[in-house]
């Protein structure tokens, strides 16, 4: 995980996470193969259906999910890594996931003020 902090306006920051796409493969390989257990797909008998199959129908939307989870736990991570404060919950500007490309976001947020 890759972290950069800009300072944008006064207390404002802009901070810029880029996620190496390994992260996001093992938890979404190891999503489908939960899945393999439980999904029902026609031809097939409940806890019988090959991961090729459940990657072709599901692969999408589980990556999507672990997006949102990812980015959740990689926010506030971030944070505590460069010891900011935020004074209120981070806007996420934008988010970029490409498959096989890793995710990348911005997140803006305004600091507490240091007091001396």
């Amino acid at each position: 995980m890759q972290v950069s902090v800009e300072t944008t306006n006064g207390l404002e920051r802009k901070m810029t996470v880029v996620i190496e796409e390994e992260r996001l493969s093992s938890v979404i390989d190891g999503r489908l193969q939960d899945m393999t257990k439980t999904v029902k797909v026609k031809g097939f008998r409940t806890g019988k259906v090959p991961l090729k199959i459940v990657k072709q129908q599901y692969a999408q939307q589980v990556r999507q999910e672990v997006v949102g989870d990812v980015l959740q736990s990689t926010l506030y991570e971030a944070i505590g890594q460069e010891k900011l404060n935020p004074a209120g919950q981070p806007k996420i500007d934008s988010i970029k996931s490409d498959p096989g490309q890793g995710m990348e976001y911005t997140a803006l947020f305004e600091v507490d003020p240091e007091v001396k």
